[in-house]
Parts: C-alpha cells; sequence; structure tokens
C-alpha cells in the first residue's frame, strides 16, 4: 500500500497541516489518470491523502511524482488511517467534557432498551447522581429473533433525549440501518455500531460521513484485523470519532453469553491510536461477571466500560440477565473507583458532581 501526499510532510496530528499548499488542478489529473489506467485510488480529502492500496509500478510512480507529489509512504498496514505512528499523531477523542485517552477511565451506563418514559427518566435521574456522563439505550433493537422485543423506536429515541438533557448526560443509541443514520443523528450525542453491524460496510460508510462520535463493537465472530478494518471503513469517509468497543467473541464455553477478549485491548491498541472501551454486560451474559471484567479491562488500559442498568432486570424486555440493578450498580462504581485509584487512573464520571450517593455509602 502506498500512501501519496502533495505536502512536503503528512499530518503531524488530526486537522494540523505542516504545508497547505494543496494542488487541485494535479489532483484532478491524477484521479483522471488512476480512473484511465485502472489504478485504485481513493482521495481522503480531510486527510489531504491518497491511499494506493494495490503494487506501483516505476513507471507509474514516476508519473505520479510528475503530477507534484512531494511525499511517499510504503506501509504493509491494511489500516493507514487508524495505523498508530503510521500517518497521523494520537489525539485524544473529546465528547463535550469527556476525554478518552490513557490514564482516564468513563462509565457509560443505561437499559438495554428504552422501555418507557418513566423508566428512562428515573434511569437516567439515578446515574446522573453517581456523576455517569453517557446514557446508552436502545431505541431500535436489533435482535437474533425477530419474535423479540425490536425497541419502541422513534418514540424511545425521543424520551430518550429528552432524559439525557434534562440530566445534563451525552445520549448514546445504536443505528441498526442505514435509512435511520440520519434521523439518529439529528438527535443523539454518539452513534453505535452494533455486534451484528460491525461488517455492514454500506452501514459504515454511511455513518462515516456523519460528524458524530461513533461507538463501534466488535463482531462476535470478528478477528481483530477485520475489527480494525471495519473502523477503517468509517475513518476513510472522514469520521475519525471512533471508539473501538471489546464485546466479547464467541467461543465454545457455554458458561458465559460470550468471551471477553482481555488480550484484544493492549493489542488494539499498539496497533491503532483510537480508544478502547469494553461492553462486559454483553460479553458475560450475568451479572456476577461484569464487575470482575471492568475491573481487569481497567488494569490492562481500556479507557471505559459501557454497561447495562436497570430499575428492576427481572421484569426487562431485553437482557435482563446481564442487567444490574440500580443497587448493584452503585455498588460496582464505588468498587471501580478504588480500583481506579490504586492504578493511578482518573475516573471521569466522578468529575461532574459531588458524588451524590457515593458519599452516603
Amino acid at each position: 500500500m502506498l500512501i501519496a501526499t502533495f505536502e512536503h510532510a503528512i499530518y503531524n496530528s488530526i486537522g494540523t497541516v505542516t504545508d497547505s499548499d494543496v494542488m487541485p488542478q494535479a489532483l484532478h489529473e491524477i484521479l483522471q489518470w488512476t480512473s484511465e489506467n485502472h489504478i485504485l485510488c481513493h482521495w481522503v480529502p480531510h486527510r489531504k491523502v491518497l491511499i494506493f492500496p494495490d503494487p506501483i509500478s516505476d513507471k507509474m510512480l514516476n508519473q505520479l511524482l510528475a503530477f507534484g507529489i512531494k511525499n511517499l509512504i510504503e506501509t504493509n498496514s491494511p489500516y493507514p488511517l487508524i495505523q498508530r505512528d503510521l500517518l497521523f499523531a494520537a489525539a485524544p477523542l473529546t465528547i463535550g467534557d469527556i476525554v478518552f485517552q490513557p490514564g482516564t477511565f468513563t462509565l457509560i451506563a443505561g437499559p438495554c432498551s428504552v422501555e418507557s418514559r418513566s423508566m428512562i427518566h428515573e434511569t437516567a435521574a439515578f446515574l446522573s447522581e453517581l456523576g455517569i456522563p453517557i446514557l446508552r439505550g436502545g431505541t431500535y433493537k436489533a435482535r437474533t429473533s425477530p419474535y423479540h422485543f425490536q425497541g419502541y423506536g422513534h418514540d424511545a429515541l425521543n424520551d430518550m433525549r429528552t432524559a439525557a438533557s434534562q440530566f445534563g448526560m451525552k445520549m448514546l443509541t445504536e443505528v441498526v440501518s442505514e435509512e435511520l443514520v440520519e434521523p439518529i443523528s439529528e438527535v443523539s450525542d454518539i452513534l453505535q455500531v452494533g455486534s451484528r453491524n460491525a461488517q455492514n460496510f454500506q452501514l459504515l460508510k454511511r455513518i462515516g460521513i456523519q460528524p458524530k462520535p461513533v461507538v463501534i463493537k466488535r463482531g462476535f465472530m470478528n478477528t481483530l484485523e477485520e475489527f480494525l478494518l471495519a473502523a477503517e471503513y468509517i475513518a476513510l469517509m472522514g469520521n475519525h470519532q471512533i471508539l473501538l468497543c471489546e464485546r466479547g467473541i464467541r467461543t465454545f464455553e457455554p458458561w458465559t453469553r460470550n468471551t471477553l477478549d482481555i488480550s484484544a485491548i493492549p493489542l488494539m491498541q499498539q496497533q491503532s491510536y483510537l480508544p478502547v472501551i469494553v461492553d462486559p454486560s454483553h460479553a458475560a451474559g450475568r451479572t456476577d461477571l461484569v464487575l470482575p471484567l471492568v475491573k481487569a479491562a481497567l488494569a490492562v488500559g481500556a479507557q471505559g466500560a459501557m454497561i447495562e442498568v436497570h430499575p428492576n432486570p427481572s421484569a426487562a424486555l431485553s437482557d435482563g440477565k446481564q442487567t444490574l440493578d440500580f443497587n448493584q450498580f452503585t455498588e460496582l462504581v464505588r468498587e471501580i473507583e478504588h480500583t481506579a485509584k490504586r492504578l493511578g487512573i482518573h475516573l471521569q464520571h466522578l468529575e461532574k458532581n459531588d458524588l451524590g450517593l457515593l458519599m452516603q455509602l
């Protein structure tokens, strides 16, 4: 793979160019030349680089230089736009007051499904008292069985938006299909690509156009390279506000719903500058493992965890067995606070207020 630019130097950080003397006429000529010669080429305007995924002959290389190309980088990386230390310096992902970067940890919490206005309001009120900055919840649901609860859609989306705004929280919900990308983007602060859609490439490209942070979950049968390539689809379309979420993979082990791949966290951080979070709820499929899995993820460098919380999990319309009630989640927050302090990690959600319920424990 060859990376080419009109600049004397590649971007030194996201959004910063060392030499902005771009040649639009030469770019037009290059794109016309590659088309006429059947050379696969991707122009990435937000990075001002040309990517040639196939080998380039010496003759073609000389032609590129004649067009005014000033910098060429050859790489074996299949995901150059998100590759650590290849083209672009790592930059923290900022969502409002929340910064995803090494040395920080953020809790994201909420119900699997938004079941009613009163339920999401009660949950948001509780979570905000604990200082949780991001409210998660399913409005449109991708379910394995067509007979299972599919979510309340538009009504749930609006109810969740109202609750998140009322309590000063950011909103995160899943986009399950291409036609829902724009409607959900207009309402939600953060978009989510679920495990089942991790290789829905048309959806990934459409989400990549949106100027919103994206949480992409690892497909339950994805290798790490396949997972990173899914993120590269989003980055190629212009969106680099990406959070990678390890949510467990399917193995032969029947005691858990999935197997949380703890090793994936440092491995992805070696390969990519994108922040990594975990979803222990879907990985375990049972409440008793959520806390130890969050602790393990925290210890190996994850920058956050997404946890399912419900006022009454036994009555939940989906995934009740893996969902924490309010008391269980309060205990989890207290335990994670202690673990983070011992590890010297800043637990960002505790910045939001005077710790509310925690101070009463």
